[in-house]
């Protein structure tokens, strides 16, 4: 999934579960149940692409366009709000690593929480985006809806 569709999900969470304790691991929970869904993503082989490359700067600054709407509304239980966002989009930070460092290390060489990220995105493909849309407009209407 996008980061805007991980950091408006994160949200989300925390709208329904106002204990931090159970909404920042929920958040996170929230990563993989999503990227477990057939969703749009760039092949890994586009990763080093000026195309893959603008299409990620767009997404990280629009889901940050998200979060900083929320920090100026200010809508109550802000702050486990954005936490939550952060949260759910954190596990893709490793790809930043792999995809720099450790391209030519095989998988089976990467951390557990690596391999299972990996793993569970069995169903991805450019051509999936309609995916994204259907769930940025249901989570993000959810999500407004329950902010006031």
């Amino acid at each position: 999934m996008t980061a805007t569709n991980h950091a408006v999900t994160g949200a989300l969470v925390a709208t329904f579960v106002h204990i931090p304790v159970l909404a920042i691991p929920l958040a996170f929970a929230s990563h993989f149940a999503l990227d477990a869904l057939p969703h749009f993503d760039y092949p890994a082989s586009d990763c080093h692409s000026l195309k893959f490359f603008i299409w990620l700067v767009a997404d990280i600054g629009f889901a940050l366009s998200i979060l900083t709407t929320l920090l100026i509304l200010k809508p109550p239980g802000v702050y486990l709000l954005l936490t939550c966002s952060f949260v759910s989009m954190s596990p893709d930070l490793m790809w930043a690593y792999y995809i720099s460092y450790k391209r030519n290390v095989g998988i089976k060489n990467w951390p557990r929480i690596a391999k299972f990220h990996k793993l569970i995105q069995t169903h991805t493909n450019s051509k999936l985006w309609p995916v994204e849309m259907i769930w940025f407009i249901t989570t993000g209407t959810l999500l407004a809806s329950r902010l006031y």
